[in-house]
């Protein structure tokens, strides 16, 4: 699976060819892309500031595919809560952990937009449909330290290994940096 920002979500096949399974509505520049164990796949979303589930439409047996958003809305911001309240501004990669959870780059200052307010590593709690700050804030910065205590400069990817351990792409501050999080 691949992510084109002007067009969408594609699938290469066996044969090595694609085929589009979701359309990108209104250039929603899609910027991080993973799957779960179930075959969900997960886009964050930048133009629209949130993140959504791609699932094979069971009911029509067609193949087909259905959109739907998780978390957040065209406004940009930086708000923890339940995934109806829960804001995002520009976010970045992201990537499902071993606990099927999903985890979120907020990239920083992306677009030109100097007051991008989330410099964080934030987790999609499925089970609780809760969103949650993993470490970083609103500020940018250089600290390594515990939740919102450390802070990033330009968080724009992150990857999750099968123990849990988080590995964030610090654009900025030209770093990866490893977060353990229990």
């Amino acid at each position: 699976y691949y992510t084109h920002p002007a067009t969408g979500v594609w699938k290469f096949n066996e044969d090595g060819e694609d085929t589009k399974i979701s359309a990108n509505e209104s250039s929603l520049l899609c910027m991080g892309i993973d799957i779960d164990d179930d075959g969900n796949i997960y886009v964050s979303e930048a133009a629209n500031n949130g993140v959504q589930r791609i699932s094979k439409c069971t009911h029509t047996g067609d193949g087909s595919w259905e959109r739907s958003v998780l978390t957040g809305n065209t406004v940009h911001a930086y708000v923890n809560g339940s995934f109806s309240e829960a804001r995002f501004s520009f976010p970045g990669g992201l990537a499902v952990g071993p606990d099927g959870n999903i985890y979120v780059a907020g990239n920083g200052a992306y677009g030109g937009d100097k007051n991008n307010a989330d410099q964080s590593i934030r987790v999609l709690d499925l089970q609780n449909q809760v969103v949650r700050t993993v470490a970083g804030s609103s500020l940018a910065g250089y600290n390594d330290a515990n939740g919102s205590a450390a802070t990033f400069s330009g968080p724009e990817d992150v990857a999750v290994d099968k123990n849990g351990l988080i590995y964030v792409l610090d654009r900025k501050n030209n770093v990866v940096r490893k977060i353990v999080y229990e």
